[in-house]
């Protein structure tokens, strides 16, 4: 972070944003903002920030969630701010949180430790961005975007801070992360030599870092086209909040991230890659289908006379047979074509043969229909695609011009479909 001194005010570097001036009127909103029953307290006109500090002692969750419309409604200004200058507002945002919950608990004579720093996480953006209308002038801004979860990377550690020790007088020197960068002191402040520090990894501090695959939900997808993804980056108490298959609407500053033709030299390539920081995560839906206790989070669910009935029909030794000619009933024949879409519908277990020197097999089969024109091949799809909530539908030639060369000409004058299910 870059911050100017303009004589006795000191202001975000590019900007007339007063830093000091905008630790106050977060404090302020902090203080002062009144919640009512509907932001789920207890009784009308609570200061909901200061209440929750006290679960944040109790609980030792050192996390701050905000909603962005708390903000909007009691300082517009401010939040106009935060949208435009995340990465510089969230961090002031941090330190008078910090500052405000440790002369809070002081001054009720409650004993509080320098501990964590607290990290303010904004929810609910007024305005929720579309993944496939992302652009460059989105950079660097704080934006909110709705998906579904498809694929989530091992925990991966980055370091916080290093330690460096010189290896002439044993000094050692600390030096955090700044701007993903860590660099190498140069020369030791103890015995003036140069280049003598060696980094000691047994002292170092590490974070969590998890990489997300986020895809658009299939309601926003146009006919035809196929879903577009976005990479998210979390960091620590954010990593495994998510799981492949939930639906969420993430928070968080939209980068872009330069990348070096060769890993020896400082020449870097005219595109960029762009990744989302995530600052929050909200589950939009948690599962598809609820009992009945819950019905007044889902409209669907599943009450105790269905699930009798479900568990009626599976007890059936006919049960194949009555989901084949359940399945897109407009049309005749085609019973093997069903059964290789249902197969597919349900999926199957994951095996694991790691014992005999085999790995792992998926769960999940991929179904190519090979046929003339004209054979029903596309209503097949277009009726799963309908009791599917999360199958995308896609036709003309994306997959055909995917298929290797021997299949090409195996298939010939034919015509192919093809289907993909997130499950």
């Amino acid at each position: 972070m870059s911050i100017s001194e303009n004589q006795n005010a000191e202001v975000i570097w590019g900007t007339n944003i007063n830093i000091r001036e905008v630790e106050e009127r977060f404090t302020n909103f902090l203080k002062n903002f009144q919640g009512d029953e509907t932001d789920g307290m207890m009784g009308e006109n609570q200061t909901i920030y200061l209440t929750k500090f006290n679960k944040m002692l109790q609980l030792e969750q050192f996390y701050l969630d905000i909603d962005a419309d708390h903000i909007y409604q009691f300082d517009k200004q401010l939040y106009n701010q935060l949208i435009n200058y995340p990465s510089d507002m969230i961090l002031y945002f941090d330190r008078a949180a910090t500052r405000l919950f440790k002369e809070t608990f002081e001054a009720n004579s409650i004993s509080y430790t320098s501990g964590p720093r607290i990290h303010t996480r904004i929810h609910h953006l007024r305005k929720k961005a579309r993944m496939r209308d992302l652009n460059p002038s989105d950079i660097n801004h704080l934006i909110a975007i709705t998906g579904i979860v498809i694929r989530c990377s091992e925990l991966q550690p980055e370091m916080k801070e290093a330690h460096y020790k010189c290896v002439v007088c044993g000094h050692f020197e600390p030096v955090p992360n700044e701007g993903g960068r860590i660099p190498e002191p140069q020369d030791c402040v103890k015995c003036r030599t140069k280049g003598s520090f060696e980094i000691i990894h047994n002292l170092c501090i590490f974070s969590d870092r998890q990489y997300i695959k986020l895809q658009e939900i299939p309601e926003s997808v146009p006919d035809g086209e196929t879903p577009q993804t976005v990479t998210l980056v979390v960091y620590e108490e954010l990593v495994d909040s998510a799981k492949p298959g939930d639906r969420v609407e993430v928070t968080g500053i939209f980068r872009a991230q330069s990348m070096r033709i060769n890993s020896h030299h400082r020449t870097l390539r005219s595109v960029f890659n762009t990744y989302l920081d995530v600052i929050s995560f909200d589950l939009t839906s948690k599962q598809r289908f609820m009992s009945a206790e819950d019905q007044v989070e889902q409209e669907e669910y599943i009450t105790d006379d269905i699930r009798n009935e479900i568990m009626e029909l599976a007890s059936r030794p006919n049960i194949y047979e009555m989901l084949v000619e359940s399945l897109a009933p407009s049309i005749w024949e085609n019973d093997d074509v069903k059964k290789g879409i249902l197969c597919q519908l349900f999926g199957g277990c994951r095996k694991e043969f790691s014992q005999a020197g085999r790995g792992r097999f998926r769960s999940e089969i991929n179904v190519l229909l090979v046929g003339d024109p004209s054979t029903a091949k596309s209503q097949l799809l277009k009726y799963v695609h309908n009791i599917a909530p999360r199958g995308i539908y896609t036709s003309g030639k994306v997959f055909e011009r995917k298929l290797p060369l021997y299949i090409n000409k195996l298939i010939g004058k034919f015509s192919c479909r093809s289907y993909c299910f997130n499950l």
